[in-house]
């Protein structure tokens, strides 16, 4: 049988107890520092996401105004009218057969063109719904940094 001081049991107590607390603080320190690396990198991907933002708002701007343009000069074009005492014949239906084709493609061009517009507005909100993600993942981070150091924080 161990025979152990009263004294020397209570320095054996706070021994342990330190250990414990060692132990809880490098836990809370390992966990600090894999919230300030994925807040990192998260700041990271924000950073490129709102700059890739940027450039499609910017490309989107310019698609519309040369959408505006075109509708313009199609709307002039399309006031055009040859009445059929002015010209007629052959030529006049082969013209109008060509003409037919143009507003042909025409239609089409502006048809993808919309749909291309559409495409990058839905890629914009994606964007903008990942930037919305990652600024709620970072703000949760820095919750949890400043709780764990009011943790660290405490003696």
């Amino acid at each position: 049988m161990i025979n152990i001081l009263p004294d020397k049991l209570i320095i054996a107590k706070d021994w342990l107890k330190g250990g414990i607390e060692v132990s809880n603080k490098a836990e809370l320190r390992s966990r600090k520092a894999k919230c300030v690396s994925e807040k990192s990198s998260k700041l990271s991907d924000l950073s490129d996401l709102k700059a890739d933002k940027k450039r499609l708002e910017h490309a989107i701007k310019s698609a519309e105004g040369i959408q505006v343009d075109f509708n313009s000069e199609h709307t002039t074009y399309k006031s055009i009218k040859i009445t059929k005492n002015e010209w007629s014949g052959e030529t006049r239906n082969k013209a109008d057969n060509k003409k037919d084709d143009l507003d042909n493609e025409i239609k089409d061009y502006s048809d993808k063109y919309d749909h291309i517009l559409e495409q990058m507005n839905k890629d914009l909100e994606k964007i903008e719904k990942k930037i919305s993600g990652l600024e709620s993942d970072i703000a949760s981070l820095n919750s949890e940094i400043a709780s764990i150091d009011r943790e660290l924080g405490k003696d």
